[in-house]
């Protein structure tokens, strides 16, 4: 009888459980429970002929949270030149690389309950001649040492010097947006365009203000 009882209460502890996962997430308190989704994704990447490029290495980024990280998966590409991913919804960049000179990049965002189904989604990128940007950040003083700028989701960075200048590269084509910190000073941002392979982009100076980093 007892062990009737017992699998009595493991069935409706299993139901319970399928409940809850089946469901919106319905709390004891009415309150909703937001899942994050998560896609399976497939990094296709090409060079400029078509041809798959194994062995590429990999880097995808998300935007920043709402504690100031920054997501990253790293993959390689296999003898197909697919770099198999498991990311979450949102917004991601994504760059690919076989050497300092030759690059890939696309931003794309993974989509959440709005699109159903175990799908997953492809993201192609063709490997052209890396490309650079170059600029100035300017502080309140006469030093402009100390910058440290960025181009998610190109790995390189650059830490400006005393007049306040930088150069990125491993830039793919594409609009990015380049970032800039110095502590003690608002978060800096700069819209760049590579629309051709090789190019060096110069960047309008930009003035950073005081303020939370």
């Amino acid at each position: 009888m007892k062990a009737a009882q017992r699998r009595v209460a493991e069935a409706a502890r299993v139901a319970l459980v399928a409940a809850f996962l089946t469901s919106c997430g319905e709390t004891s308190t009415g309150l909703s429970v937001a899942r994050t989704i998560h896609r399976s994704t497939a990094v296709v990447v090409s060079d400029s002929l078509g041809a798959p490029v194994a062995g590429a290495a990999v880097q995808v980024v998300a935007e920043f949270d709402s504690a100031g990280l920054v997501p990253v998966v790293l993959a390689t590409t296999d003898a197909d030149g697919i770099a198999s991913v498991v990311l979450t919804e949102g917004t991601w960049g994504v760059h690919a690389k076989t050497n300092a000179r030759t690059v890939a990049g696309a931003t794309f965002t993974i989509p959440g309950k709005t699109r159903a189904g175990p799908d997953t989604v492809m993201v192609r990128i063709t490997l052209h001649t890396a490309s650079a940007a170059r600029g100035r950040v300017l502080l309140l003083t006469t030093n402009h040492a100390g910058t440290i700028v960025g181009c998610p989701p190109a790995p390189s960075i650059s830490v400006t010097d005393s007049s306040g200048a930088y150069v990125l590269g491993q830039l793919p084509l594409g609009h990015w947006t380049i970032t800039m910190h110095h502590t003690g000073y608002a978060l800096g941002l700069a819209e760049v365009d590579i629309t051709s392979p090789g190019d060096t982009v110069t960047v309008p100076d930009t003035h950073l203000r005081v303020g939370l980093p």
